[in-house]
């Protein structure tokens, strides 16, 4: 069940992840794509079971912001596939826009929703049944440098404390 308690120790495991990850000089010295991915694999987890959510992924901008890609996923049901989905701004602007404005993009019904036009079609069939979605742009020095993005079956009221929550954990 989603508890502030619960979000407050993920919060601090991640947060202690993060600092044995990037501040230990042993990892530093062992920081690679791999174990990068392998660390936004277990925040994707970790996310998932906090959010009570099927899927969720961390997808990453292009220099240009004009694709993202799908760097890493959890999804409840295992792994469906190894494929690295890309968006592309032309094929999907308001979704596109809708990131670069908002701190946080909840949609409680993806199927109706203009800003989702042309998105689902954009992604594999595992999307499809998805029916709610909750994402939060990861802030970099720079600007928007992607968006970590809680995926549900069902339709979901997303309340203001998932909002401020997934929206901390993408700080991070």
């Amino acid at each position: 069940e989603f508890s502030i308690e619960a979000a407050n120790t993920l919060m601090e495991n991640l947060y202690q992840q993060q600092q044995r990850f990037f501040f230990s000089e042993e990892a530093l010295v062992k920081v690679t794509r791999r174990s990068v991915d392998a660390l936004f694999k277990k925040v994707c987890q970790d996310v998932a079971d906090l959010m009570e959510v099927d899927r969720v992924e961390i997808w990453l901008f292009n220099d240009q912001l004009t694709t993202l890609t799908a760097e890493t996923y959890y999804d409840k049901r295992g792994d469906i596939s190894s494929f690295k989905n890309v968006l592309y701004q032309e094929k999907v602007p308001a979704y596109f826009e809708a990131i670069a404005n908002k701190r946080v993009l909840a949609i409680e019904d993806t199927r109706n929703n203009p800003i989702m036009d042309g998105l689902v079609e954009s992604l594999t069939t595992e999307y499809h049944e998805m029916q709610s979605m909750l994402d939060a742009s990861i802030v970099l020095s720079w600007g928007v440098g992607g968006v970590i993005c809680c995926l549900s079956k069902g339709e979901r009221k997303w309340t203001p404390i998932h909002k401020q929550v997934l929206a901390s954990i993408a700080d991070m």
